[in-house]
């Protein structure tokens, strides 16, 4: 398959996260307009790296999505979407339903998370690559204020680190038996203000920004796996 569709032109659901920032849930895709352009580094199959960004698009895709250009389909999904450039966009086989949105305000700035959670690639850094499929953890984090770029590096890591202690203490085996500590295809994206706002110097693990989102983070893997304990195994993405 080398082309996605998007599900439906239906808003299922739409928030204000923060001042210019506007959710807006689809069947087949979850969009942040940004409004005026926001930062993000992230490393997301489209528009990944850093750049200005005025839409971040989250597509669904099928389990048996094996698209051999994605960067195509997520640009055709933005513009079927009428999406304003540039776009950052990733993908996503989990139900966007179950997008986990969790907020906090740390040193001053109020903070959003967005999270879903899929582990059908189960994996972990030294064994043999897993197959690139569509399960997958993809995280995106929106600070309102000003990050220096040493800062988002800091806590892109720490989101990496998060998820990994979070699946480790879970006990999630990747197919070798060893424990996991991600996916094959997680990706993460950091967002913040360009201008306006505090400034924010660090944000590791010995700030209350870092603290905040790793916290948030484990809270977000504990949740999905708590619920995948009970589910279906048939379901699961």
């Amino acid at each position: 398959m080398s082309a996605v569709a998007v599900a439906s032109d239906e808003v299922l659901d739409r928030a204000e996260l923060l001042a210019g920032v506007r959710y807006e849930r689809r069947a087949g895709s979850v969009v942040l307009r940004l409004d005026p352009a926001w930062q993000v580094l992230s490393s997301a199959v489209l528009g990944g790296g850093r750049r200005h960004a005025r839409s971040l698009l989250h597509l669904h895709v099928p389990l048996t999505y094996r698209g051999d250009r994605p960067e195509r389909d997520l640009r055709a999904a933005a513009r079927a979407l009428d999406l304003g450039g540039p776009v950052v966009g990733l993908m996503t086989a989990v139900d966007l339903a179950r997008t986990q949105i969790l907020s906090g305000v740390a040193e001053g700035c109020a903070v959003r998370v967005l999270v879903t959670v899929g582990l059908r690639n189960a994996s972990r850094p030294g064994e043999r690559p897993v197959p690139a499929g569509p399960g997958t953890i993809n995280a995106m984090v929106l600070v309102d204020g000003r990050l220096r770029e040493a800062a988002a590096v800091e806590l892109a890591a720490l989101l990496a680190e998060a998820k990994a202690a979070a699946l480790v203490e879970s006990g999630l085996r990747t197919p070798s038996g060893a424990r996991a500590s991600g996916t094959s295809t997680d990706a993460v994206a950091v967002l913040w203000r360009p201008t306006a706002g505090r400034e924010l110097r660090h944000a590791g693990a010995a700030t209350e920004l870092g603290a905040l989102a790793g916290a948030i983070i484990g809270a977000a893997i504990g949740t999905e796996l708590e619920r995948r304990s009970g589910a279906d195994e048939g379901g699961r993405a």
